[in-house]
């Protein structure tokens, strides 16, 4: 029988376990990292100039798209601002998930489990942890125009402690649906975007046919897509698309989509991410693509998952997942945060920021956790006035 505590956080009840099945994780890899100069390092910024080009200029008005959109700068910037009250807590390492907020956390499934896991890769690596809690408290408090890094800070302390929180309804409805029933609402949403040849409808995913881009992005996408099919990861590939993004921390590189046969013969549609120096980076050397998620995997999701996977073609590494492949969608979260009452989002928060202290525990030593545990209050102060000093130059920013 599990041993349960329970404890008031943000104004209402949850409850806390020792041990739940949905956070359980590989114990991460303790191989030592490249010295600087490593297989990713690229021209580092030299000054605060320098860290002010990395800046990703969006809508003034949404100070949480702004920070989305930043995680080089955020990672270059706090390796040249440090805190004295927190280098104390900074100097321990692990794997981050570097760019956390609501919508990079999302529900995955095994015929046999469900869990939550992290479902964007592309800025993580390795960096401090306490870092990593810091930038998500700082989007929180954009998101909701509000401080709640007390209450985060409460969460994740627990985390580290070992205590998980329960998952609140709005994910753990997403966690408690069958694998079965993934499958099938995958095979509903490709049938709606595919056309009887198993083509690609490009008009209703909003992709470009292969038609319409450059000789140069047709054989990355026959290289890669020849790939899929040699290694295994499925079974033949019937159509290609492409896209990029102007927006987020992959704007302008390139994803490739996929009609595809998978291994147990439903139709799929995969999407290709192209990987490129993570935001991480900025703040300390990096491994390849291939260990850096496989390590970043291994912490961040509660159990390892085959559907997505890193596939390397013409020098050039791809995060590669099956689309509409999850039942917590990004509406659901916003929908929360638009009633009146603001129960629901605050625990969304807290459970996310008591999920990344668990993480983190499998990876800190011990006295982080007690250091952070017995000096919470003189922490909190320095995280905060260390978020606002962020804040201020970044908000100001012409």
């Amino acid at each position: 029988m599990k041993n349960v505590i329970l404890f008031s956080l943000l104004g209402f009840s949850a409850t806390l376990l020792f041990s739940c099945s949905h956070f359980k994780s590989p114990e991460p890899s303790n191989d030592r990292l490249p010295a600087a100069g490593g297989p990713t390092m690229q021209m580092q910024p030299k000054s605060a100039k320098d860290v002010l080009k990395l800046w990703v200029h969006i809508e003034k008005d949404k100070k949480d798209s702004m920070i989305r959109s930043n995680p080089g700068h955020f990672w270059a910037w706090m390796k040249f601002n440090s805190n004295k009250d927190l280098e104390e807590i900074t100097k321990y390492e692990g794997q981050v998930a570097a760019d956390a907020h609501y919508f990079n956390f999302g529900d995955i499934h095994t015929k046999d489990n469900g869990g939550i896991g992290l479902v964007d890769i592309d800025d993580s690596g390795r960096a401090a942890l306490y870092l990593d809690f810091l930038r998500y408290a700082l989007f929180v408090k954009a998101y909701l125009n509000q401080d709640y890094t007390d209450k985060l800070l409460d969460a994740y302390i627990l985390g580290l402690q070992g205590k998980t929180s329960k998952a609140p309804r709005v994910i753990q409805d997403a966690i408690d649906k069958k694998y079965s029933a993934l499958v099938d609402k995958n095979a509903g949403w490709v049938s709606e975007n595919l056309k009887p040849d198993y083509k690609l409808n490009n008009k209703s995913l909003g992709i470009n046919g292969m038609k319409s881009v450059s000789s140069g992005i047709v054989e990355k996408s026959r290289s890669l897509s020849a790939k899929l099919v040699g290694d295994g990861k499925v079974k033949a590939v019937h159509d290609e698309g492409h896209m990029t993004t102007d927006s987020g921390s992959s704007r302008g590189l390139n994803r490739f989509w996929y009609s595809t046969t998978a291994n147990d013969g439903k139709h799929r549609i995969i999407e290709c991410k192209e990987q490129s120096f993570p935001a991480v980076g900025y703040y300390s050397p990096q491994y390849d693509h291939d260990k850096r998620v496989a390590d970043v995997i291994a912490v961040f999701s509660d159990f390892q998952v085959e559907e997505r996977f890193i596939m390397n073609a013409n020098k050039t590494s791809y995060w590669c997942r099956p689309r509409e492949w999850n039942f917590l969608k990004r509406s659901h979260i916003e929908e929360l945060n638009e009633k009146k009452s603001k129960d629901g989002i605050l625990e969304v928060s807290a459970y996310f920021a008591n999920w990344m202290g668990y993480k983190a525990s499998r990876q800190g030593p011990k006295e982080y956790v007690d250091k952070l545990s017995k000096n919470k209050a003189k922490f909190l102060k320095a995280t905060q006035d260390h978020m606002l000093k962020y804040e201020t130059e970044i908000f100001g920013i012409k």
